[in-house]
């Protein structure tokens, strides 16, 4: 017995280092089983070591939609300042693998497509044999509440095109620019077509109030978004601005702590005194897939909350940040 001593020693100093879910920095909504579903919901880890890392990643539903047939969850991965974009298979798989050499190395996983695309689950995560976790360092949250213009619809692409994941990029919306400006982890909870009291074309099913759900841990500073499709046929009807309201009061009383702001595209939707409302497109800037922000637009906008958000966030808790943005 004692001559297999070695080599069992040796075998599991050759194994891989298995990281669980509770052992990877998240910020999202994650369920127990390791699913997500939100836009920007996210997967990081710091380790040092050498040696292949591996994550595999499972669809684990693709509906058809009210923008299309169903349509494969996409992924960015960012390794050591690389990034790559992944698509899962028909079987619903999406693997990533790549050797890393010796010294320090940051992983992270982002959800670039939307809820409506289904959950995504991860499988598992493994670092090289004898490699060591770091501790992440959190940074203050924003949470981002809206639509498609939240989630970066058809940013990727130059209408007409129509919806696809392989144009939808939150990562090049205005959240996520937001977020690196103001060094902010980001989380949103935003589904396209979705309003406040009413879907665009009157679609059916829920409304993005009846979506939102609280989160742990509470945000810093929340920016609420909406109203664009409870005006697709040109009025909103009598119940918005009163639906709005209590909404946005659901949502301060379950973040009491957090400054919360509502970003408007025109005054007729502002409801909250603390509103950025967003000054017009400039001509030219050109749309994306199905009318949507193009990639310069979402720029367009996430300039102007960067700009401003010192003169409605009470106390300039992100102030700082954005005297240090570039």
């Amino acid at each position: 017995m004692r001559g297999w001593l070695p080599v069992v020693l040796l075998v599991v100093a050759c194994a891989p280092v298995r990281v669980p879910l509770d052992g990877v920095y998240r910020v999202g909504r994650f369920e127990g089983d390791g699913s997500f579903s939100w836009s920007a919901s996210r997967l990081s880890v710091k380790f040092t070591g050498s040696g292949k890392v591996r994550a595999a990643f499972r669809q684990i539903e693709r509906p058809a939609t009210a923008e299309g047939p169903g349509q494969p969850v996409r992924l960015q991965v960012e390794l050591d300042g690389t990034s790559r974009q992944l698509y899962a298979e028909d079987d619903g798989s999406l693997v990533f693998e790549q050797v890393v050499p010796p010294g320090a190395h940051r992983l992270t996983v982002v959800r670039q497509s939307e809820a409506m695309i289904g959950a995504a689950r991860l499988e598992e995560l493994e670092l090289p044999p004898g490699a060591k976790i770091e501790p992440w360092q959190p940074q203050p949250l924003i949470e981002f509440i809206g639509d498609s213009m939240t989630t970066g619809f058809g940013v990727e692409g130059q209408d007409p095109c129509p919806f696809s994941t392989k144009t939808q990029a939150v990562t090049a919306a205005y959240p996520w620019l937001v977020g690196l400006s103001l060094k902010a982890d980001v989380r949103i909870v935003a589904w396209s077509g979705k309003g406040v009291v009413r879907n665009w074309g009157d679609r059916p099913g829920p409304t993005v109030p009846d979506l939102w759900k609280p989160a742990e841990p509470a945000p810093d500073l929340v920016f609420v978004a909406l109203g664009a499709n409870d005006f697709w046929s040109g009025d909103a009807g009598p119940n918005f601005k009163a639906g709005y309201a209590v909404f946005l009061s659901k949502v301060r009383a379950a973040y009491p702590n957090a400054q919360l702001v509502q970003l408007a595209l025109e005054p007729k939707s502002a409801v909250l005194d603390d509103t950025i409302v967003l000054d017009p497109v400039p001509e030219g800037y050109g749309f994306g897939c199905v009318g949507h922000p193009s990639s310069q637009t979402q720029r367009f906008i996430a300039d102007q909350v960067i700009e401003r958000v010192c003169r409605v966030v009470k106390g300039g808790a992100f102030c700082g940040a954005v005297a240090a943005a570039p």
